[in-house]
């Protein structure tokens, strides 16, 4: 009788003598249910009898036929275990689809990874929109792979427990790749996205296949990435802007009308060169200035409101224009008796008009 040991060894020489063994699968992961009915594994039977039968090199060791995936254990060179393992497939492919029933043994998957390629062409040719878009197809194709699956549907049946299993990672699988693929574009929201699935397979490397997300993870708790929009919310936000517009250019328009003066009205207004004399700080308004000037005639005091842009030692023995009949004005208990002319330059940026070089009391015409 033979011992364990020599046994072993005789098994390892017959293995030897036969060649090599080859295990050869379909990933369940990423398929559809095929084998559904009791008639679908006897097609799938009469397949692999032909195959048996195309090529006597090979042996069929062993097989398992699952409602949506296959494996087998085959004996022979490799490339001929793998034409069987092929034209196996593709005879239960085209049997199936003549009784009404259609095998895409990775369409789901494929697309997903499709978006990857597309991206990165996108990047070489500075297309960044064709980029995004790539990204938001495998979104959408993720959508209709739940309107094709109905997940909701198979959680009703205990029975459908694997194919509901199988249904989730692959749309668990299709976020993280596209979690990832966002990652130039939304670097928060790809954040969100991969700590809510609680995903630490991140890098570019990870979503070159399908298939790299662990199972037996448990997600995080899900929460909305951006707020809801309030459709009628936003369209009374909306008629307010545009409301808002409308007052702004009637307002303009206003305002342009105001400045067509006629000649007549124009050479009622008097504009004399001046000379400050005198400037000081008002101690009861830090936007004001109060200045004494010299009109050729005699001097008067003007309150003007530049002490935000200019220090009263800049200001003496420079010549302004002066409004000179404008009405006097108190303002923080100082008559100002005229007003000086200076541009708006920006919204936080005031000139003064200086004419240095002309005498005081010129008129400005």
């Amino acid at each position: 009788m033979l011992t364990f040991a020599e046994k072993e060894r005789e098994c390892e020489r017959i293995f030897e003598k036969s060649g090599p063994f080859w295990h050869l699968y379909t990933d369940g992961r990423v398929m559809e249910d095929f084998l559904c009915t009791e008639e679908d594994f006897k097609t799938a039977m009469t397949a692999l009898d032909v195959a048996a039968v195309l090529f006597k090199k090979v042996r069929i060791i062993t097989f398992e036929l699952m409602s949506n995936h296959i494996h087998m254990i085959l004996n022979g060179e490799a490339e001929d275990c793998l034409e069987l393992f092929e034209r196996f497939k593709a005879r239960l492919r085209r049997i199936l689809k003549t009784n009404g029933r259609i095998i895409n043994w990775d369409a789901f998957k494929a697309d997903i990874l499709s978006a990857l390629p597309v991206m990165e062409k996108a990047f070489d040719d500075f297309r960044i929109a064709d980029a995004v878009e790539a990204v938001m197809n495998s979104a959408k194709r993720s959508n209709k792979y739940i309107d094709e699956t109905a997940p909701w549907a198979l959680a009703k049946d205990e029975a459908n427990k694997d194919r509901l299993s199988t249904v989730l990672y692959n749309l668990l699988e299709a976020i993280r790749i596209i979690a990832v693929e966002l990652t130039p574009f939304m670097p928060d929201t790809s954040k969100a996205i991969l700590e809510q699935i609680n995903c630490t397979d991140v890098t570019y490397e990870s979503i070159l296949t399908f298939g790299v997300a662990k199972t037996g993870v448990k997600v995080g708790t899900a929460t909305p990435l951006f707020n809801r929009i309030d459709a009628a919310v936003m369209l009374k936000e909306i008629e307010e802007e545009i409301q808002k517009k409308i007052k702004e250019a009637e307002n303009a328009a206003e305002i342009e009308g105001i400045a067509k003066i006629g000649i007549e009205d124009f050479a009622k207004v008097d504009l004399r060169v001046a000379e400050i004399t005198e400037c000081e700080p008002v101690k009861k308004a830090k936007k004001l200035l109060k200045l004494t000037v010299f009109d050729g005639v005699k001097s008067r005091t003007v309150a003007s409101g530049i002490a935000k842009w200019y220090k009263p030692e800049e200001l003496i023995g420079k010549k302004i224009i002066l409004v000179s009949n404008l009405k006097p004005a108190t303002l923080c208990g100082i008559e100002s008796q005229g007003m000086i002319l200076a541009a708006d330059c920006s919204d936080d940026d005031v000139k003064v008009i200086f004419v240095d070089g002309i005498p005081a009391g010129s008129k400005v015409r």
